[in-house]
């Protein structure tokens, strides 16, 4: 009898090892450094990393700051193209977008599935974002353009005609 008691006990101590160990791993994971960018008053375009050509990696988490070229400016993004793995509450794969310098700003919206988001201007000359993909399905992913100007200037900016794109 006291050797099954004491087999339980070492399951357990194995089970709670295992759960630290991946905890410690998730927490290193979402703690990965971001990347920041300037925008200017031409438009550039930023597209999701891919693997293999096509697709976002499985299991991937990355994070980026865009930020205006000016105290006094705004940042529009602007999609040209979106596809996320669709889950009717966002649980899969998906982009959350804040309108400030990181997750504890205030969040615009999380995306996900085959519709673009509408075009997007900060209030306050920066956006964050926060992207991340399960381990299951992968698929193309999205690009967009920002720009950076005065918010009445921002209007018509990536429109189809008016866009001059730089690469990054």
């Amino acid at each position: 009898m006291a050797k099954d008691g004491y087999d339980i006990k070492r399951i357990v101590i194995a089970v709670l090892v295992i759960l630290s160990v991946y905890t410690m791993q998730a927490m290193c994971w979402k703690k990965q450094k971001c990347e920041y960018y300037i925008a200017k008053p031409y438009a550039t375009s930023f597209t999701l990393p891919q693997v293999h050509g096509s697709t976002y990696p499985k299991d991937f988490f990355h994070c980026w700051q865009i930020r205006a070229d000016k105290p006094k400016n705004e940042v529009k993004i602007c999609f040209e193209s979106f596809m996320l793995e669709p889950h009717q509450y966002c649980d899969h794969d998906k982009l959350i977008i804040y309108d400030g310098e990181d997750n504890k700003s205030r969040p615009i919206d999380t995306y996900c599935g085959p519709t673009a988001p509408d075009d997007i201007i900060s209030q306050d000359g920066v956006l964050y974002f926060e992207f991340y993909s399960d381990k299951d399905v992968e698929y193309e992913g999205f690009t967009f353009t920002y720009v950076s100007g005065e918010k009445d200037d921002l209007r018509g900016a990536c429109d189809k005609g008016d866009k001059r794109s730089a690469p990054f």
